[in-house]
């Protein structure tokens, strides 16, 4: 058993608290949250400052920062500082440990909050839906919203199917499909929903038929770019009558999108308050509020990362990859790395100088 090291501790427990914070449904308008997420600022600083850098990585760092400043002072966004946060405590902690602490932290929350919504601890938000020609009624289950809840089970499963490859069999597909539909059936989100069923497939076809899911993992370095594409062309074809149907499907989507592309992008993003819409597409979201040079940075830091784990045939990650960024399609948490799990992989790899297929530091 290979012991953990003070600093690994304390940012490991800092990225469970604010981790567990959030999936439980606290922002920065609650003291519960605000006291969590200062104390876990105190832990990366102590454990950042007893760390040496290499010059490369110093200057790196310096770089981001600068972007980032620059993001926001002009697009009013605090989530890519937020998120910084927590990647520049990542350095010498391995991967799988980052992502078996937010497996845990994002599965306590989410049954925690299932537990005291059961009790009436806390109200569930119905919404009443139009959809397909009638109404439905969709609960938040106390998440805030029904796609939240969704969404939040669906990256649990991709955290489990990635950590517990070796555990994905038939019956493991079927129980966790079951409580996948259980979900369904309250939320009614059926992008989320069809993702984790997406989710199961992949990982289970990865283990009998690795070469099949080999052909399509080589194309998992061009996913975030191709949706960023994709979001641009179906925008700025919302006229056509098919477009229109789909964005039925996709519950205004593309239309969101459209009206964010009609209000123009900048190279240093702008503010979310100057547009009465609300983003249910990440990559439309960066392209407004990111700008072109973060939209740029951040599609080749997913190109790079994820053509070095195609070059080590690592098929698992590439899995997640293009799992998660089809999730960001129907999400608007690109800038969040609780939720893009794809930035603590890019930050390793372009900033730490890299990782290996098993998951650990060079």
């Amino acid at each position: 058993m290979i012991k953990s090291t003070k600093g690994e501790l304390l940012y490991i427990t800092a990225l469970f608290m604010i981790a567990f914070a959030k999936g439980f449904g606290l922002d920065s308008s609650s003291l519960i949250y605000n006291a969590i997420f200062y104390v876990s600022m105190v832990f990366i600083f102590l454990k950042v400052i007893h760390e040496r850098w290499m010059v490369d990585e110093f200057y790196r760092i310096c770089t981001i920062i600068i972007l980032l400043l620059l993001n926001f002072l002009f697009g009013k966004d605090i989530s890519y500082l937020f998120s910084f946060i927590y990647l520049v405590g990542t350095k010498n902690i391995d991967i799988n440990k980052i992502l078996k602490t937010l497996l845990w932290a994002r599965g306590l929350s989410f049954i925690s909050l299932l537990i005291v919504n059961f009790l009436g601890l806390i109200n569930s938000r119905a919404i009443l839906f139009y959809r397909n020609g009638y109404f439905i009624m969709r609960s938040d289950l106390g998440f805030g919203h029904p796609n939240l809840a969704q969404s939040s089970f669906s990256m649990i499963v991709l955290l489990f199917c990635y950590l517990f490859r070796n555990r994905i069999n038939f019956l493991t597909c079927i129980l966790i499909a079951v409580f996948n539909h259980i979900l369904y059936q309250q939320t009614f989100s059926r992008t989320s929903y069809y993702l984790t069923i997406l989710i199961l497939i992949f990982f289970y076809l990865e283990r009998i038929l690795p070469e099949l899911i080999k052909k399509i993992t080589d194309y998992a370095k061009y996913v975030q770019f191709a949706l960023l594409v994709l979001t641009v062309i179906l925008a700025k074809c919302i006229q056509l009558p098919i477009i229109q149907k789909l964005d039925i499907l996709f519950t205004g989507r593309i239309y969101y999108s459209a009206i964010s592309l009609n209000y123009g992008t900048s190279l240093f993003g702008k503010p979310l308050s100057a547009i009465p819409i609300l983003f249910d597409n990440s990559y439309s979201l960066i392209l407004y509020n990111s700008g072109l040079l973060m939209t740029v940075l951040l599609m080749y830091s997913y190109y790079k990362t994820a053509s070095n784990h195609t070059l080590r045939n690592n098929k698992r990650t590439l899995i997640f990859f293009i799992m998660l960024s089809i999730l960001l399609f129907s999400e608007s948490y690109y800038a969040n790395v609780l939720f893009n799990v794809t930035l603590f992989f890019s930050f390793k790899e372009l900033v730490w100088n890299g990782v290996n297929e098993e998951g650990k530091s060079k």
